[in-house]
């Protein structure tokens, strides 16, 4: 056994010899292996342990492998810190009391047997850190720890438990408890973790890579500034709470970074408000807005009263001195302090370290704004007014009157009433002085106006001559005020009014003829006014003179025609002419004579008052009556034109000739600008006549003598209305309307169509020779009612045309039937008398439900066909039927 108590055995050799070692007495024994080797698995090893005991028989061998620690144990990290005040990302901020824990794992290829753990100030190397503190530990399987450095007035390494893996195992995790001591300095240390195995295999000092720092201190209260010793409270204005404080070590943070207390004077329990800036989001209630410059800020009302608002804050900070800068705003309730305003202030830092509320003597005064002053009026140079204070000031202020707002004057005055009589406009303010020499904000001003006398007025000049003739609206000429305002009134006269009354050089209009006295009065209240009068006129134009039209006149007198003045007398004269005699120079229609072929200018004058007079001009031109007659006096027969002629004499101009008839009721125009007319086709007796038309002015047309055509017609006793008789006016054609006139019942007309089944046609003589034609049918077929064809007349047919009958045939002259036809076609009885005129073709075709449809009362002559189509066919009396030689 060597010194320790352990066996040795220093050599070994592979071969089946066995090594052994006899202890001669019963006792417990380390065996320790040096050098051991010669194999590629150190794992095999096997101990026999027997006992041999004198007298006594073997006993059976037990044995034991040894397996043996080639490697460094490893380190495997750290997990799990806690306990300590916050982490910036490198340090772990602990302050005095606090008990930081730490898991720490490592790993050994056979088994771990101790684990060490040390902080290292400054991370100077251990034993070598001068007088600055250490702490090392080690922890075994055997459950103890060996204090390496076993200073522990600073901090003390109290614990460890295995937390992960085992004893005996490859691999374990301590958590190891360090307690720092209250009055632990601010030190940092880094912290190492130190390991060792079996067989004293290590890996030395090696670096957790993280800091511990103790913060003990706390934040110094530095300063506390307002930055206006005279605050006002009227709940608008705002002010500025200045703290400083020096953390240098954490830092500022905690719940509460940075406070302060405003009023906060012995419990105060109407304070003004407490405010804090955190470095984080921290709300402590009521208010928290984000900070300019960093971190938050929030208004409590529940720590020293709600009388003061947070408006904004900012915050910088100067190496480790830390600058908050609160923007408040005073309620208009907040208390009214003369000089003894306190702040407190209170710090924490990230080590929850606080030095607790400081209290500072700011002493700044809290006045109210005063009331507004009463009494505001204006007054004229010379008077006066009086002021009355708002409301009465606190003790220990004083409320002076000034001038302005940022006035500082005693002498004007402090009491409740002012009498004043300023020179000018000026307003008055009341602001507080306290007795700590701190002037407040002033009160809102009341003003005193003061005003000047008025310029004295000049309503300018009458206007009453012949300027205002014919105006009813004129310019006035007031003075333009330098003082006051001016204004027109009326004092006499109605019916007037101003555009702008309160214009001086405004326009006035009134009623033509009447006169007005009007007052241009200039006022500054409250001055007594000025005042003075015009007189205007307005002088009525006579009406403007209407002479009349030019007069061109045949014959040597006329009525004149110029208007009735409404103002003013009208007068005629001769201005040129001679002989020439006005009956009545007064009267607008007077009547003028002259002397024919002259030309004479007459002037029509209207004059009133003072007014100029109004004239006009007129010419008159006296001429000889134009005269027309007509000749061409006839008789025609009707359905016949006529020619009428017109000579005119006299012409004055260029003429025209204007034809016209008499219709019975008025006379009509017809014709054109000539003087022979050509009537149209006459069926009735007409009167004509002629005007002999002037483009000389003032000759009327001359009207001829009439004339008569004298138009024969047939006798109408025997017709009927509608009934057509043959005039032949235009041919012999049956098919021309114009070679026809129609009875209407009381006169005759010319159609616009032939005769149809439903009328009877005449043919007959009447006036001289009138209607002795021969009508034929040749281009058409021919249709009527009854056929009365008189003696002495003759009808003929060509071109194989048809005539057809619907009534009766009464042939009392000739009719020449050529190679036509004539067809009988009725629904009642029928006639018919030939006088012994033969047909070429004819045909029955009667409808009549009758034994005699057609009765022929004479010899009845056919040369061509004869159809039978329906009726019954009579002759009466010698009527007979005979066919000719190509019947």
């Amino acid at each position: 056994m060597n010194n320790a108590g352990y066996v040795n055995f220093y050599t070994y050799s592979n071969s089946s010899t066995e090594h052994y070692v006899e202890f001669t007495e019963i006792s417990t024994t380390s065996i320790r292996f040096y050098n051991i080797g010669g194999s590629s698995n150190p794992n095999f090893r096997e101990i026999e342990v027997y006992s041999n005991l004198s007298g006594c028989p073997s006993i059976t061998r037990t044995p034991v492998t040894v397996n043996v620690d080639n490697t460094s144990p490893t380190y495997g990290g750290y997990a799990n810190v806690s306990g300590y005040q916050y982490y910036d990302g490198t340090s772990y901020w602990v302050k005095g009391g606090n008990v930081l824990t730490v898991d720490i794992t490592h790993s050994d290829n056979v088994s771990v047997w101790r684990q060490y753990f040390g902080f290292n100030h400054n991370n100077c190397t251990p034993n070598n850190c001068g007088g600055a503190p250490d702490e090392i530990k080690s922890y075994t399987t055997m459950g103890s720890f060996a204090d390496w450095l076993a200073n522990d007035s600073y901090l003390n390494i109290t614990n460890a438990s295995v937390v992960g893996g085992a004893w005996g195992s490859t691999t374990i995790t301590n958590r190891w408890s360090t307690t720092f001591a209250s009055s632990c300095p601010d030190w940092d240390w880094y912290m190492y973790t130190y390991l060792y195995d079996w067989c004293s295999k290590g890996v030395g000092y090696t670096a957790l890579g993280k800091w511990v720092k103790v913060d003990n201190t706390a934040p110094t209260h530095d300063e506390v500034t307002v930055n206006n010793s005279c605050w006002a409270t009227d709940g608008s204005n705002t002010y500025t709470i200045t703290i400083k404080s020096t953390e240098p070590r954490s830092g500022f943070g905690g719940s509460y970074g940075m406070m302060a207390l405003v009023n906060y004077n012995l419990g105060e329990p109407l304070a003004g408000g407490y405010f804090a800036w955190h470095p984080t989001s921290y709300v402590y209630s009521d208010d928290q807005m984000a900070c300019s410059g960093g971190g938050y800020v929030s208004k409590a009302s529940t720590w020293g009263g709600a009388r003061i608002d947070l408006v904004s804050a900012t915050t910088s900070v100067s190496g480790s001195q830390r600058t908050v800068t609160f923007t408040v705003r005073p309620h208009s309730d907040y208390l009214e302090r003369d000089g003894d305003n306190k702040i407190s202030m209170y710090t924490s830092d990230n080590c929850s370290n606080n030095a607790g509320w400081t209290l500072f003597d700011v002493n700044f005064t809290t006045t109210r704004v005063p009331s507004a002053p009463t009494g505001a009026t204006t007054i004229c140079v010379g008077g006066s007014a009086t002021l009355t204070r708002g409301n009465t000031p606190p003790t220990g202020v004083t409320y002076y009157w000034q001038t302005s707002p940022s006035g500082t004057s005693t002498s004007i005055g402090s009491g409740a009433t002012l009498v004043v009589s300023p020179g000018s406009t000026t307003t008055y303010y009341l602001r507080p002085y306290s007795s700590s020499g701190c002037w407040g904000q002033a009160s809102s001003g009341v003003t005193v106006s003061v005003v000047k006398l008025p310029t004295t007025a000049n309503a300018g000049p009458d206007q009453t001559g012949a300027s205002t003739c014919g105006l009813t609206t004129v310019t006035l000429a007031g003075n333009d005020p330098e003082i006051g305002t001016g204004s027109w009134s009326i004092v006499s006269g109605t019916g007037g009014g101003f555009a702008n009354s309160s214009q001086h050089n405004t326009t006035f209009t009134g009623t033509a003829g009447s006169t007005y006295t009007l007052r241009w009065t200039i006022s500054n209240s409250p001055c007594n006014s000025s005042s003075d009068d015009v007189v205007i006129t307005f002088n009525q134009s006579p009406t403007p003179a209407d002479a009349g039209t030019d007069q061109y006149i045949c014959g040597t007198s006329t009525s004149l025609e110029a208007n009735t003045p409404t103002i003013g007398i009208g007068t005629w004269s001769i201005v040129t002419g001679e002989n020439g005699t006005i009956s009545n120079t007064s009267n607008p229609s007077s009547t003028f004579t002259g002397v024919v072929g002259n030309v004479y200018t007459l002037k029509w004058t209207i004059s009133n008052s003072i007014c100029p007079d109004s004239e006009d001009y007129i010419l008159i031109s006296l001429n000889n009556n134009p005269s027309v007659s007509v000749t061409g006096a006839s008789t025609i027969c009707s359905g016949l034109t006529a020619t009428l002629r017109a000579f005119g004499e006299n012409p004055v101009g260029i003429m025209s000739y204007q034809w016209q008839y008499y219709n019975g009721d008025s006379w009509v125009d017809i014709g054109t600008n000539n003087h022979t007319l050509i009537t149209q086709a006459l069926t009735s007796t007409t009167n004509f006549r002629c005007l002999y038309n002037s483009t000389g002015i003032g000759c009327s047309s001359a009207i001829s003598n009439e004339v008569t055509i004298t138009v024969n017609t047939p006798n109408s006793s025997e017709l009927v209305s509608d009934d057509y008789v043959w005039t032949g006016a235009i041919s012999n054609d049956w098919n021309n309307p114009s070679n026809w006139i129609v009875f209407n019942g009381t006169d005759f007309y010319i159609p616009t169509v032939v005769p149809s089944t439903s009328n009877d046609v005449l043919f007959t003589t009447y006036g001289s020779n009138c209607g002795s034609s021969t009508p034929v049918i040749s281009s058409a077929f021919g249709s009527c009612r009854n056929f009365d064809n008189e003696s002495g007349h003759t009808v003929e047919m060509s071109n194989g045309q048809t005539l057809t009958v619907a009534g009766n045939w009464n042939n009392m002259g000739t009719f020449n039937a050529g190679n036509g036809k004539v067809l009988f076609s009725s629904n009642s009885q029928q006639h018919v008398n030939t006088n012994s005129s033969s047909f070429y073709n004819i045909e029955f075709n009667n409808n009549s439900i009758s034994d005699a449809s057609i009765i022929i009362n004479d010899e009845l002559f056919i040369n061509g066909n004869a159809v039978f189509a329906n009726g019954v066919v009579v002759f009466s009396g010698g009527g007979s039927l005979t066919f000719g030689s190509s019947g």
